[in-house]
């Protein structure tokens, strides 16, 4: 954060999604609702839910009982999203601000912090060079743990305008649960993924 916080859009090393939600009162986010949601925390990369991309809050942390702009029912965050094969949904969209990094290739490492729930497989899924399709798998091992996977990618096309989506994460057997999504610039090194480490 102390490399980014006071950059532009233009020469930021890196942008981040956190996926989380809150239910405040709705006068809190001024809205004339009794309760709104606020979903996600974005730096220069967005999360959105669309058809095929629609996603739902999960994993329960308590909040200080003190909160007064959260009712009384609702004294808890959602720290992550998956997606919900159940109807259809298998995919976790994301579009970078287009001054961020438009077109191709780049040469990025791109982190997800994800819940080791189940053992199915999730794979990120990325365009390359041509329009062909680039795709890196986990498999998960049910651990309940929150792990760390670093994906170093030399020829990530981010060919998406506006908030059409530039990456998506696509869960196979079993839903993905992803709490974050890091997009780091470097430079044309190693295409393998990193280790995977626990949070």
């Amino acid at each position: 954060m102390s490399l980014a916080m006071g950059r532009k859009v233009t020469d930021s090393p890196d942008a981040f999604c956190y996926l989380r939600q809150s239910i405040v009162r709705g006068s809190s986010a001024g809205k004339k609702s009794k309760e709104f949601a606020i979903k996600n925390f974005e730096r220069w990369l967005v999360q959105r839910d669309r058809d095929g991309y629609r996603t739902q809050a999960t994993i329960k942390v308590p909040q200080h009982k003190s909160m007064w702009m959260v009712p009384k029912n609702y004294k808890f965050d959602y720290i992550a999203r998956r997606t919900d094969l159940a109807s259809g949904n298998s995919r976790i969209g994301f579009a970078l601000d287009d001054r961020f990094g438009s077109g191709g290739p780049h040469s990025v490492a791109i982190k997800v912090t994800y819940h080791d729930i189940g053992k199915g497989k999730w794979s990120l899924v990325y365009t390359k060079p041509g329009g062909s399709v680039g795709r890196r798998t986990v498999q998960c091992k049910g651990s309940k743990k929150a792990l760390i996977t670093t994906f170093h990618i030399i020829d990530a096309c981010f060919s998406g305008k506006g908030e059409a989506f530039d990456f998506h994460i696509e869960a196979s057997s079993q839903d993905a649960t992803v709490s974050f999504v890091h997009v780091i610039k470097t430079k044309r090194g190693d295409e393998s993924v990193a280790k995977t480490r626990r949070l």
